[in-house]
């Protein structure tokens, strides 16, 4: 009798903890999982009389944690996986546009017009170079980058390579400046100059 009432104590102090738990969650996400953990342990709970009877006691709890807990653990592992792959995302992005910002500060400053950049960050998990800045090219135009005197042309002879050496000393100046800033190589760095 004294072991029916002690079963019946632990039931009521089960419940009362699991309903305190499930109330103190803030969001509904991870409830699904808690729920079920706490419903296999109230089964096992409502059923452990039935073991003590046939000798079956320990068999229950070793049934309970190679069961149930591998089955949680792999959606678990699944949801973390993807949560994880999403916030690396979002800091890439992130970090990208801060980058192409800076790109657009600088050139706008030489005095050429800021079309668009892309940096590319090297997400590869397994990579040497990973979380780290792997290329950048930058599209932009002329505009008065010359004419503003940012940058020092010396003269040219040839008429019909002005244009050409001009723009070769601003895809220069631009790649020095990414390649120092950034620790990046010279030939990670692409500069497309329209008119």
């Amino acid at each position: 009798m004294e072991y029916f009432v002690q079963w019946i104590k632990n039931i009521a102090i089960f419940y009362i903890i699991a309903s305190l738990i499930l109330n103190i969650i803030p969001g509904d996400k991870y409830k699904r999982y808690i729920r079920l953990f706490l419903g296999v342990v109230m089964v096992i709970l409502l059923i452990k009389p039935i073991g003590r009877l046939t000798g079956l006691d320990g068999k229950f709890d070793e049934l309970f944690w190679t069961g149930s807990y591998g089955a949680m653990s792999a959606d678990l592992k699944a949801e973390l996986a993807f949560a994880d792959e999403e916030r690396i995302r979002l800091i890439t992005a992130e970090f990208e546009k801060k980058i192409s910002d800076d790109i657009k500060a600088y050139v706008e400053s030489l005095g050429a017009v800021y079309i668009s950049s892309r940096p590319e960050i090297n997400i590869d998990p397994a990579s040497k170079g990973y979380g780290s800045l792997s290329r950048i090219s930058v599209d932009i135009s002329r505009g008065g980058a010359y004419s503003q005197g940012n940058i020092y042309v010396p003269p040219v002879y040839a008429q019909d390579q002005d244009k050409y050496y001009e723009d070769e000393l601003i895809a220069i100046e631009i790649k020095n400046y990414l390649a120092d800033f950034y620790n990046l190589e010279k030939r990670n760095i692409y500069v497309n100059i329209s008119q």
